[in-house]
């Protein structure tokens, strides 16, 4: 998540590769990258083929806007482990824009880096809004934004009410 109009920083679970382990894949819960500062959770190694999950949530009470704090937690539910980034700061924003599903490719060398079925499945997806009412269609849109990245692995994506699919 982070604020449209400001993008002061980037609340985020977050499955990365080659990033807290070499060579392999690992959860974590950030916030980046305020005044050039990235807040990270304790990361934790998880296996290709995992089942992830992550939430973004306010501390604050239903009806609050602009919530200073915010909790994020990644889950690998194959091996049952978690990591929480708890009560990080939102730098005064209002959080106005969320993503389904964000691929980066950071620390890819080649496209076999990637898990061998050529995509990544984010489902499950659910949207509240500052009262703590679900959004039943958010209208996910994609953007791409690879144009220029090495290596190219043909990406694209799908996007549904409750599930974003990116392709590689």
């Amino acid at each position: 998540m982070e604020d449209f109009a400001t993008t002061e920083t980037i609340i985020q679970p977050v499955l990365g590769w080659n990033a807290d382990f070499t060579d392999a894949w690992g959860i974590a819960s950030w916030n980046c990258c305020a005044k050039g500062v990235a807040w990270e959770s304790s990361p934790v190694g998880v296996n290709s083929g995992d089942t992830i999950f992550g939430t973004i949530k306010s501390t604050c009470e239903a009806g609050t806007k602009t919530c200073s704090k915010w909790n994020i937690t990644t889950e690998d539910q194959t091996i049952g482990e978690s990591t929480t980034l708890s009560e990080t700061p939102s730098e005064g924003q209002t959080f106005t824009w969320a993503m389904g599903g964000v691929l980066e490719v950071y620390e890819i060398v080649k496209c076999s880096d990637y898990p061998p079925n050529k995509s990544t499945a984010f489902s499950n997806l659910a949207l509240y809004d500052y009262n703590f009412d679900n959004y039943p269609s958010p209208g996910w849109v994609f953007f791409n934004y690879y144009t220029g990245l090495t290596p190219q692995c043909t990406y694209g994506g799908k996007m549904a009410t409750t599930t974003v699919t990116l392709d590689y």
